[in-house]
């Protein structure tokens, strides 16, 4: 960590709704860690199976770098982040917070996501910043501010990025708002990862935004580029990585889908995906939006008879 980037004893006041303590202190978590290769069952049981709540879950993928690659080799704190995350997931109460997937797409299974996720935010929000305080892992909201506004404020609609020339890395903060909670921003960060290991990600700490808001602070590689990629050439190295390409029906923006294991790649475009050598071509991906897929989560619940399909 810069030596400009201190330490904090803690936030300011974090934005959330007032809550009582969500997580339980039972002592260390019971979930495994993170295994890529298997796909994780955890679920919160309830009498009333047909809506309990599941998370989304890592798919199974097969292997094509090593757990340290996905995760981070030492001074990445992914994985310790995904495991705190998680916890959270034993505080939904079942029988008020439903499966949002069984609802057919629109009004009525954004508002189940919406119940969901306003229950979970407030409780990683709990749960990340007193494990980034026990750990010194909590970055000084001012001291990011001030490197992030001599660096020309630079960002877009989820990050606030600068770059740090001795390190050769690119910060960034985010509140996760366009994710369902800080676990699936977590998981996006995992499947970067995976697809992309020459980019990536280490997870550096907790801090928060301008808005007060809890926000997870990543850091990345900067990458010397050529110039930005045609769509051929990323749907070239997609497919290769066992995806097929597919429009969004309102933007008409071509994205990408893994029907196997359900994952979705999208903003793949030319400042995202970049040229980093010819002849072979050799592309490097810096900031795809990732996600697992909403309808293939419904078809493995209902392979389990958790809902109906």
């Amino acid at each position: 960590m810069p030596k400009d980037l201190k330490q904090h004893t803690g936030p300011s006041e974090i934005k959330r709704k007032k809550t009582k303590s969500l997580i339980a202190h039972d002592g260390p978590l019971s979930v495994s860690a993170i295994n890529l290769a298997i796909i994780e069952n955890t679920k919160y049981y309830t009498k009333d199976p047909e809506h309990e709540f599941h998370p989304d879950q890592l798919p199974g993928l097969p292997e094509r770098v090593s757990q340290e690659n996905i995760h981070g080799a030492e001074g990445n704190y992914l994985e310790a982040a995904e495991e705190v995350a998680r916890g959270s997931l034993r505080t939904v109460r079942p029988s008020r917070r439903k499966e949002f997937a069984q609802f057919p797409e629109g009004l009525e299974r954004r508002r189940g996501k919406n119940r969901i996720a306003n229950h979970l935010r407030n409780a990683q929000t709990e749960a990340l910043v007193k494990w980034a305080i026990d750990n010194s892992l909590y970055i000084d909201p001012e001291a990011f501010n001030s490197r992030w506004v001599r660096d020309g404020m630079r960002g877009g609609m989820e990050h606030d990025v600068y770059y740090d020339p001795r390190l050769g890395r690119w910060w960034k903060r985010n509140s996760a708002m366009a994710h369902l909670d800080y676990l699936e921003y977590l998981h996006r960060m995992s499947l970067h990862n995976y697809l992309f290991p020459d980019t990536a990600l280490r997870c550096e700490g907790i801090t928060e935004n301008n808005y007060g808001e809890m926000a997870i602070v990543i850091t990345q590689p900067d990458i010397t580029a050529i110039r930005g990629t045609a769509i051929s050439e990323v749907t070239e190295v997609m497919r290769r990585l066992g995806f097929n390409e597919c429009k969004d029906p309102d933007s008409e923006e071509l994205h990408f889908i893994n029907y196997r294991i359900g994952l979705r790649v999208e903003d793949l475009h030319e400042k995202n995906a970049l040229v980093v050598q010819e002849n072979p071509i050799k592309i490097s991906v810096i900031d795809p939006v990732i996600y697992m897929d909403t309808d293939f989560k419904l078809r493995r619940l209902a392979s389990l008879k958790k809902v109906k399909c």
